[in-house]
């Protein structure tokens, strides 16, 4: 604010205790500013050697809120203006750490966020009005899978699938990767050591079937991992190679779901979702609808499933597909089974959903007026 008062960005610079300024009589009053710089958070990421280029470096706030991320240039040096003076947190996301190096939080631990709790592994950093230099990182190597997805019966690279790597006792390793424009993959980095690793890839919204590393269709969340053909990870060599795929067709199917006292028209984007259940009643798949109220799932397999229209946001009830109110799934189910054959499109699932009844009240302490 005017005068040199440090201020916040909230429109109140009285409430800031900003100098008042009296203008009368049609006076001009030259206020100048002199602006300090906004604290910053800089450093460097190497191989202990070789600087790393497009690293992604993330930061949080003492209140674990994220304020913002940097990305490493050509010299491995990254820069980041910080929202104020305090305490923050540096990290690294598996995802956003070229492959076959490892993610860290300062001060160099190696923390994979979606196994690990990086405020416990990593230090906050005091950063003070004028910042903090030399927050730097030397990254390790790791462990990656690698290979190849393609088409079932023919040699056309599928870019954009994804692929990632469980144990057979069900648990994520933490490490997944996507397949470039020639269907090559190579996943983030890990530690972990063992001979029980399974693989799967997926490109559902291309409309390909799941498969488990060898040759094994699934149907999403249904992949039982336990019948993957398990690979090792840190043995000689560490990397597993050649964990290859060729994805079939599998069947499309798509629609809207709308709400009857819209018109009936879209709920609403993101605002409702499609849910597909398979004949033993195990959920295999969703998705969200769009702006205006479609959906569409791939990838699945031949089968009979039943497909459940249910509210993200609001007050509506669950349908099937013939109307029938079905919250979470709880009614009689006989004859309501869509057969699905492979690799075929079906579209015109459609779905009208009607608002429930509300009950309103108040709750009180017991002995409270």
């Amino acid at each position: 604010c005017w005068d040199d008062i440090k201020c916040g960005d909230n429109f109140n610079p009285k409430g800031e205790g900003a100098t008042e300024i009296g203008i009368f009589n049609g006076e001009t009053f030259l206020a100048d500013f002199v602006l300090d710089g906004a604290p910053t958070i800089s450093g460097s990421v190497t191989d202990g050697v070789d600087p790393i280029a497009g690293v992604r470096v993330d930061f949080d706030n003492a209140a674990g809120d994220h304020v913002g991320s940097a990305h490493t240039d050509e010299n491995g040096y990254y820069r980041f203006e910080i929202p104020a003076a305090g305490e923050y947190l540096v990290y690294m996301q598996p995802w956003a750490v070229p492959s076959p190096f490892l993610p860290e939080v300062y001060p160099g631990n190696y923390c994979n966020i979606y196994l690990c709790d990086r405020t416990v592994e990593g230090t906050l950093l005091n950063v003070t009005a004028s910042g903090i230099e030399n927050i730097d990182f030397d990254l390790e190597t790791g462990h990656t899978v690698s290979g190849t997805v393609l088409e079932e019966g023919a040699p056309n690279p599928i870019p954009g699938a994804q692929v990632c790597v469980h144990r057979t006792d069900y648990s994520w390793a933490g490490i997944c990767g996507g397949t470039d424009e020639s269907g090559n993959y190579t996943t983030w980095a890990t530690t972990l050591t063992g001979t029980d690793f399974v693989a799967y890839a997926q490109a559902d919204d291309q409309g390909y079937q799941r498969e488990l590393w060898q040759e094994m269709p699934c149907n999403g969340n249904d992949c039982n991992y336990g019948l993957g053909t398990a690979f090792e990870l840190g043995g000689t060599p560490a990397d597993a190679t050649g964990i290859n795929f060729t994805l079939g067709g599998g069947a499309t199917l798509s629609g809207t779901i709308l709400a009857a006292d819209y018109g009936p028209g879209p709920v609403g984007s993101g605002e409702a979702r499609m849910r597909i259940f398979d004949s033993n009643e195990d959920f295999v798949a969703q998705a969200n609808t769009d702006a205006d109220g479609n959906w569409t799932i791939g990838g699945l397999e031949p089968g009979d499933y039943y497909l459940l229209a249910m509210p993200v946001f609001g007050d509506f009830i669950d349908e099937l597909l013939d109307g029938t109110q079905c919250p979470r799934l709880s009614c009689d189910l006989t004859g309501k089974a869509l057969t699905v054959t492979g690799g075929e499109t079906v579209t015109g699932l459609d779905a009208v959903l009607d608002r429930g009844s509300r009950l309103t009240g108040w709750m009180t302490a017991d002995g409270a007026a």
